[in-house]
Order: structure tokens, then C-alpha cells, then sequence
């Protein structure tokens, strides 16, 4: 596996940590973890980690004529901020329309405000 590390990007190694090699005749599997690292760009907003998304396939990877397949596996984020906002804005709504009839007429509002 360290032979590996020196022909791919150091992108990828900066942010992506690899668990497996796997070579299936001409094919090379290699499977990648996002490494559980916070955003640079998102490091002022509050993020909570919740684990890895499925795994995704990059086909187009070609390395010294095998073809190479990336299955990689990133974070899930779950970003807090907007999720209170958005809480505040429908009890806001909520308190505003008090005694709401129409149901169906109030979720329709809501999404078309709040969207």
C-alpha cells in the first residue's frame, strides 16, 4: 500500500485516507475514507459529524495503462445553524396563524416562505 501513496495526488491523500487495494485482472480498486476533518470553509458555522455517505464509484481514473476504480466513502455533515433558524421561522409562522383551518394551505405557505 505505500507504493500506492506515491503515485496518487496529494489531494487525495491530504483529505482521504485508504483502507483497501484490490487488483481484479487489468482493474485496481482502490477505496477511499474522507478523513472526519471539518471544512475550511465551513469552519466558523457548527457542524456536527454523522458519519459517511454510501460509497461512490470514479470509473475515470486511468494509472500506467490499468484501469483504476476510486470507491469513495465522505462525510455526512449536519450543519446546526440553520436548523434552529429554520425552528425559529416556522414557530414564528406558527404564532402568527394561531387557529389554522386549512392545513394543506398552511404547508403550502410554509414552503413557499421558507424554501
Amino acid at each position: 500500500m505505500p507504493l500506492i501513496k506515491l503515485l496518487l495526488l496529494n489531494f487525495i491523500l491530504d483529505h482521504f485516507e485508504l483502507i483497501l487495494v484490490d487488483q481484479h485482472a487489468q482493474t485496481l480498486h482502490l477505496h477511499l475514507e474522507e478523513l472526519n476533518n471539518q471544512p475550511k470553509e465551513q469552519q466558523k458555522d457548527n457542524l456536527l459529524s454523522k458519519g459517511l455517505f454510501s460509497c461512490i464509484t470514479v470509473q475515470n481514473f486511468p494509472m500506467r495503462s490499468h484501469q483504476v476504480l476510486l470507491h469513495i466513502k465522505q462525510c455526512r455533515w449536519l450543519n446546526l445553524a440553520p436548523t434552529e433558524s429554520f425552528n425559529t421561522k416556522i414557530k414564528a409562522f406558527r404564532n402568527q396563524f394561531c387557529e389554522v383551518r386549512n392545513v394543506e394551505f398552511f404547508l403550502y405557505q410554509l414552503t413557499h416562505l421558507y424554501a
